[in-house]
């Protein structure tokens, strides 16, 4: 539900004597201190976050500016959020005090996945279902953790009664997808991928997913109309454009490849150690620009 509030312009102004100042949130998760984070939009128009952390794009002395996944840009104080660092002990205290607090486990879980703490993420989203065993979220949210681990049976198990809870649950067919990607039944991936589209045409995750499974199928034009979709919908998407960049790479047009390797980077995209592993990447290793990439987002912002 969109609101209309007045605010007045210079809110999002940069003020001067902030502009020397070391940024420390851009680039970093923003870790959310409660539910339903109203996060202000362009033309005085606020919604409501439905995550549990977001990463920062811009900040100024009091706020930070985050995209959603739907790709809207807005600021939220920074006095509502946390820096990673903060974030474990905040949520392991709200627990706590209350060992009912769903939001404190899903956003633990959601932390400790991005610290590749993994089995304690999978026991805090268990405690999610636990506490909403008819909530097909929670167990999309444990399938995801799942297939983190590459254990995509496990995954598909979750998803599976996710959809016999919510059979019209769209984020349960785009992670089943991705687990029947990780399986190599590609045709499974695009099938359930496209369940998930028709039911949300605007649920980007799904083009991500059905384009891998095209590119793992050979079915290059396929995947890269899917990749662009999910660029369309969200231009920020620095993974769409790191799989288009892999789908030119494994074709050998490498100046392609190169350019949205390039544009990935500048979007956000930062698993490094991924992209040196990535065999997709493989015809790059020796190109100039290639290394040249590598070596600027290796080296810490001054």
């Amino acid at each position: 539900m969109l609101i209309l509030l007045t605010v007045f312009a210079s809110t999002f102004a940069t003020p001067e004597s902030w502009q020397d100042k070391q940024p420390r949130w851009v680039g970093q998760q923003a870790y959310f201190k409660k539910p339903a984070i109203p996060l202000m939009l362009k033309d005085d128009i606020v919604t409501v976050l439905n995550s549990t952390n977001l990463m920062v794009h811009q900040e100024t002395d009091k706020k930070i500016q985050l995209v959603t996944p739907e790709g809207r840009v807005g600021w939220i104080d920074k006095e509502d959020a946390l820096l990673p660092g903060d974030a474990e002990k905040y949520y392991t205290q709200l627990i706590e005090e209350n060992s009912d607090d769903l939001f404190a486990y899903t956003a633990r879980a959601s932390l400790r996945l991005q610290q590749g703490k993994h089995e304690a993420a999978i026991k805090d989203y268990t405690e999610c279902i636990r506490l909403t065993p008819q909530n097909p979220t929670a167990l999309v949210n444990r399938a995801g953790a799942w297939l983190i681990i590459l254990q995509p049976d496990k995954a598909i198990a979750d998803c599976n009664e996710a959809i016999e809870i919510d059979g019209e649950y769209v984020r349960a067919f785009a992670a089943r997808s991705a687990a029947w990607n990780r399986k190599k039944d590609f045709d499974k991936a695009i099938d359930d991928a496209t369940t998930a589209i028709k039911l949300d045409p605007q649920y980007v995750g799904a083009y991500s997913t059905r384009g891998n499974a095209w590119k793992n199928k050979n079915r290059f034009d396929k995947a890269l109309a899917d990749y662009d979709e999910a660029i369309r919908l969200i231009p920020t998407n620095a993974l769409a454009y790191y799989n288009k960049a892999c789908c030119y790479a494994v074709q050998g047009q490498k100046q392609q490849a190169l350019a949205l390797l390039g544009q990935a980077l500048e979007k956000g995209y930062r698993k490094l150690e991924y992209i040196e592993k990535d065999n997709e990447l493989d015809s790059l290793r020796q190109e100039a620009r290639y290394l040249e990439l590598l070596r600027k987002y290796k080296t810490p912002s001054p």
